[in-house]
This record gives C-alpha cells, structure tokens and sequence, in this order.
C-alpha cells in the first residue's frame, strides 16, 4: 500500500500552493458523525466518491479501491472484499497548516468502518504511519 500512495500524495502536494492554510487544531469534518457506520453507508459513500466529477479511480492492492481528486487534495481508500477490515474507508486530504515555523504541509485523515472493529484500528494505524512518514519527507523536501 505505501508504494501506491505515496506517488498520489505526492502529486497531489504539487497544489498544495492552491489550498488555504488551517490551523493545526482544525480538522475537516469526516463524511459521517460517526465511526461506525452501515453497509449501506459505506456503499453510498464509496458511489459518491465515484460519481464525483475529476476523480479517478481504480483497483490497488491489498484488496483496496482507490479514488484520487488532484482539484480537491483528496484521496479516498475503500477497502474490497477480501480486506481484513472491509467495508471500510478511509479519507486523506492535503492541507496546509500553520505550525510556529510557519505553513506546512499535513494530511487530514477521517475513516470508517461497518465490519470488525480491531480489523478497522489495525488499518487505521496504517494510514497513521504512512501519513507520519510522508508528512516528515514532505517537510524536509520543503527545507531543502
């Protein structure tokens, strides 16, 4: 998975001059209140995602789906039949935040899930160390 991403998010940071700064505190809302939702939530939201004009998507490994929207800084993981923690998905958007060095680059990170619980934490805590990382050489490559 982190080979997938990490050229998507990158092409992505490429825009990031566009977005507006936020502060670190603020976070964007996720799709639903909760983390738990239904299955028929979690089919409604991977079809919104699809029928969103710009966004691309197609199949990645590890039995995920993966849609990418370079105009909205966004890149949505569903999971697929034969994924530990399916249904679930999980939504990154680049951001910039104002950090006391200034503005730097941040993922905003919202999931969900409607199948098993500790399947869906372990998966989540993927995406947080692949977040972690990316920021970390995206904040050194600005250094530089």
């Amino acid at each position: 998975m982190q080979t997938f991403l990490r050229p998507a998010l990158y092409l992505v940071l490429l825009g990031l001059c566009a977005l507006p700064s936020a502060n670190a505190d603020d976070s964007l809302p996720a799709r639903y209140p909760t983390l738990q939702i239904s299955e028929v939530q979690w089919t409604a939201y991977r079809d919104e995602v699809r029928a969103l004009p710009g966004v691309d998507c197609k199949d990645g490994r590890a039995y995920q789906f993966i849609c990418n929207s370079s105009e909205q800084h966004t890149i949505w993981t569903f999971t697929r039949e034969g994924h530990h923690a399916h249904p679930a998905v999980s939504r990154a958007v680049i951001v910039m935040q104002q950090t006391d060095k200034g503005p730097a680059p941040g993922i905003d990170r919202s999931s969900h899930y409607a199948g098993n619980r500790g399947a869906f934490d372990d998966w989540v805590k993927d995406f947080a160390s692949l977040d972690k990382a990316q920021v970390a050489q995206w904040r050194a490559t600005q250094r530089k």
